[in-house]
Protein backbone atom coordinates (compact mmCIF):
# COMPACT_ATOMS: atom_id res chain seq x y z
CA UNK A 1 0.00 0.00 0.00
CA UNK A 2 1.46 2.65 -0.90
CA UNK A 3 2.09 5.99 1.76
CA UNK A 4 -0.53 8.49 1.27
CA UNK A 5 0.38 11.77 -1.38
CA UNK A 6 0.83 15.47 -0.47
CA UNK A 7 -0.30 17.22 -3.60
CA UNK A 8 2.03 20.71 -3.91
CA UNK A 9 -1.57 22.71 -3.02
CA UNK A 10 -1.54 20.93 0.03
CA UNK A 11 1.92 20.20 1.07
CA UNK A 12 2.59 18.95 4.63
CA UNK A 13 4.81 20.41 7.33
CA UNK A 14 8.09 18.73 8.19
CA UNK A 15 6.58 17.31 11.10
CA UNK A 16 3.61 16.06 9.32
CA UNK A 17 5.58 14.00 6.89
CA UNK A 18 7.72 12.72 9.13
CA UNK A 19 4.45 11.50 10.66
CA UNK A 20 3.49 10.03 7.36
CA UNK A 21 6.50 8.47 6.92
CA UNK A 22 6.20 6.76 9.88
CA UNK A 23 2.74 5.91 9.79
CA UNK A 24 3.60 4.13 6.02
CA UNK A 25 6.51 1.87 7.57
CA UNK A 26 4.90 0.87 10.51
CA UNK A 27 1.81 0.03 8.22
CA UNK A 28 2.94 -1.45 5.69
CA UNK A 29 4.98 -4.64 5.18
CA UNK A 30 8.68 -4.76 5.01
CA UNK A 31 8.53 -7.92 2.19
CA UNK A 32 5.90 -6.05 0.20
CA UNK A 33 6.33 -2.63 -0.06
CA UNK A 34 9.44 -1.78 -0.92
CA UNK A 35 9.00 2.00 -2.13
CA UNK A 36 6.58 4.65 -1.10
CA UNK A 37 4.56 5.27 -4.02
CA UNK A 38 2.55 2.34 -5.82
CA UNK A 39 4.99 -0.22 -7.88
CA UNK A 40 5.04 0.67 -11.14
CA UNK A 41 4.85 4.21 -10.96
CA UNK A 42 7.61 6.61 -12.76
CA UNK A 43 10.01 6.88 -10.03
CA UNK A 44 10.76 10.53 -10.94
CA UNK A 45 7.15 11.29 -9.80
CA UNK A 46 6.56 13.97 -6.99
CA UNK A 47 4.45 11.82 -4.26
CA UNK A 48 4.64 13.74 -1.31
CA UNK A 49 5.53 17.99 -1.36
CA UNK A 50 7.31 19.26 1.75
CA UNK A 51 6.69 22.82 3.33
CA UNK A 52 9.53 23.51 5.63
CA UNK A 53 11.45 27.30 6.56
CA UNK A 54 14.02 26.28 3.80
CA UNK A 55 11.62 25.89 0.66
CA UNK A 56 9.57 23.67 -0.76
CA UNK A 57 10.19 19.89 -1.54
CA UNK A 58 9.51 16.86 -3.08
CA UNK A 59 10.04 13.25 -2.02
CA UNK A 60 9.63 10.94 -5.41
CA UNK A 61 7.29 8.05 -5.47
CA UNK A 62 10.48 5.68 -5.79
CA UNK A 63 11.89 6.06 -2.46
CA UNK A 64 13.06 3.04 -1.02
CA UNK A 65 11.55 1.69 2.23
CA UNK A 66 15.83 1.11 3.25
CA UNK A 67 16.37 4.82 3.07
CA UNK A 68 12.93 6.17 4.59
CA UNK A 69 14.02 3.81 7.69
CA UNK A 70 17.47 5.25 7.74
CA UNK A 71 15.61 8.81 7.31
CA UNK A 72 13.08 8.37 10.54
CA UNK A 73 16.55 7.08 12.35
CA UNK A 74 18.30 10.49 11.95
CA UNK A 75 14.93 12.18 12.83
CA UNK A 76 14.29 9.73 15.97
CA UNK A 77 18.32 11.15 16.89
CA UNK A 78 17.82 14.83 15.74
CA UNK A 79 14.00 15.39 16.04
CA UNK A 80 11.46 16.91 13.47
CA UNK A 81 13.57 20.43 13.46
CA UNK A 82 15.83 17.93 11.41
CA UNK A 83 18.04 20.30 9.38
CA UNK A 84 17.54 20.11 5.70
CA UNK A 85 20.93 21.21 3.49
CA UNK A 86 20.26 21.97 -0.30
CA UNK A 87 23.59 20.75 -1.90
CA UNK A 88 24.47 20.43 -6.16
CA UNK A 89 22.96 17.17 -7.58
CA UNK A 90 25.30 15.05 -10.04
CA UNK A 91 23.69 16.87 -12.61
CA UNK A 92 25.29 20.41 -11.12
CA UNK A 93 21.54 21.90 -10.41
CA UNK A 94 20.93 22.70 -6.74
CA UNK A 95 18.18 20.77 -6.19
CA UNK A 96 19.79 17.57 -3.78
CA UNK A 97 18.79 17.20 -0.11
CA UNK A 98 21.73 16.05 2.66
CA UNK A 99 20.21 15.80 6.46
CA UNK A 100 21.14 17.05 9.95
CA UNK A 101 23.76 18.60 11.67
CA UNK A 102 27.54 17.92 10.36
CA UNK A 103 30.36 18.38 8.10
CA UNK A 104 28.90 17.43 5.74
CA UNK A 105 25.39 16.54 6.43
CA UNK A 106 24.09 12.95 6.35
CA UNK A 107 23.27 11.52 3.13
CA UNK A 108 20.67 8.86 3.05
CA UNK A 109 20.88 7.51 -0.15
CA UNK A 110 18.59 6.66 -1.99
CA UNK A 111 15.69 9.26 -0.24
CA UNK A 112 14.81 11.11 -3.09
CA UNK A 113 13.60 14.00 -1.50
CA UNK A 114 14.77 16.86 -3.89
CA UNK A 115 14.50 20.78 -3.34
CA UNK A 116 12.08 22.37 -5.35
CA UNK A 117 11.30 26.18 -4.59
CA UNK A 118 12.75 28.77 -2.19
CA UNK A 119 10.61 30.50 0.11
CA UNK A 120 8.96 33.47 -0.56
CA UNK A 121 10.72 36.79 0.49
CA UNK A 122 9.69 38.44 3.58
Amino acid sequence: MPMEQAPKDRPLTKSQFHQRLREWADSTSANGDKIVGPEGVDGRMRWAYVQGPEGLFALHADTRRDAVERYLGLVAKHGDGLLWTVRQSRRGRMTAVAYGPGNPPHEVTPFYLYFVKAPPLA
